[in-house]
């Protein structure tokens, strides 16, 4: 019974929703992204070269300022990271990790929490998403905010692959 607002550019309109034309940036040149959310600990994610891309995004607060009627939404795009396994930010141990680096680095800034969700995504014509990541997990937002996830389709995991 609560109305969301969303703020986009429309650049083109397709009637599949699955047609989708993501505009990105060239990619990473660092070693195996994964092994920065894998090995260590969170506090060396943080001084990863991933931990301080992540943290150059949380500091522009593109979303503006928390308000209790704005839902304020980081999706990271993971799509050209240099790793063979672009399904790894589903991963729970990695989801975790990155939770747990992503509040590391939030917490660090000067400022309030400049968004409420960081969301890693692998962005394309078939996009996924890994969980949501909370950075107030006490959020009064968190409940119409996890239906507005779901409902705008920023859910969507890897498909399971079948080992067998």
């Amino acid at each position: 019974n609560k109305n969301w607002f969303v703020e986009i550019k429309i650049l083109e309109i397709h009637n599949n929703r699955n047609d989708r034309l993501i505009i990105s940036s060239s990619p990473t040149k660092s070693t195996d992204t994964r092994l920065h959310f894998e090995c260590g600990t969170a506090e060396s994610t943080v001084k990863s070269v991933w931990g301080q891309k992540i943290k150059n995004k949380l500091k522009k607060r593109q979303c503006g300022s928390p308000a209790p009627d704005r839902l304020r939404i980081l999706v990271m795009d993971f799509c050209l990271a240099d790793t063979g396994w672009p399904d790894f930010i589903c991963w729970p141990e990695i989801n975790k990790r990155m939770a747990h680096a992503v509040k590391l680095i939030a917490g660090s800034l000067d400022t309030p929490l400049p968004y409420d969700v960081f969301l890693p995504a692998q962005l394309g014509l078939n996009s996924y998403f890994a969980p949501a990541i909370w950075l107030d997990p006490n959020s009064k937002l968190r409940p119409e905010g996890d239906a507005f996830l779901e409902s705008a389709g920023l859910d969507i995991s890897f498909p399971m692959q079948n080992d067998g």
